[in-house]
């Protein structure tokens, strides 16, 4: 079952510019993958190379852009449709959000910083459960910072009030 409301509309604007950026995405991934047809091979028979990781994370963003295009392409117009009301307002506010949390990263750390964020775009985007979107935001910086610390070894910004 799809949502087919007005939330989901496009514009012919919005269509084209997600087409052009999806294009854009995949044409980035193919090229991706053609430049690590350069990397050189590995002498060891059971590792798989440096190339293998960059050539299957562009195959899967090939395929999500697929998939989104497709979606893209199936959504509805927005031909007769009023327009939403305060959404130029969430975007704006979703840009200042993203500022804020790079200039106080360094102070508060990422899953601090990460958590807030995460809080307040889920607000924006109209989900107005408190606890569920504290919930979710709390478990979702989590998971990244382990999947970043301890997954592929990648320090993240650690709390630094009082370093000073």
């Amino acid at each position: 079952m799809t949502d087919t409301g007005p939330e989901q509309a496009l514009s012919a604007r919005e269509r084209a510019g997600t087409l052009v950026l999806l294009g854009l995405v995949a044409a980035i991934s193919v090229a991706a993958i053609l430049l690590t047809r350069s990397f050189p091979p590995t002498s060891l028979p059971t590792d798989v190379g440096p190339a293998r990781f960059p050539v299957l994370y562009a195959l899967v963003l090939i395929a999500l852009c697929l998939v989104s295009a497709l979606q893209t392409l199936r959504a509805p117009g927005m031909e007769g449709l009023p327009p939403v009301p305060g959404a130029a307002k969430r975007v704006a506010l979703a840009v200042a959000a993203v500022a804020v949390a790079i200039a106080v990263m360094p102070y508060l750390g990422f899953l601090v910083t990460a958590a807030l964020f995460l809080y307040a775009v889920i607000w924006l985007m109209g989900r107005r459960q408190a606890v569920g979107n504290a919930v979710y935001a709390v478990a979702a910086a989590a998971a990244i910072y382990l999947l970043f610390s301890y997954g592929l070894n990648v320090p993240l910004p650690g709390l630094a009030l009082g370093d000073g």
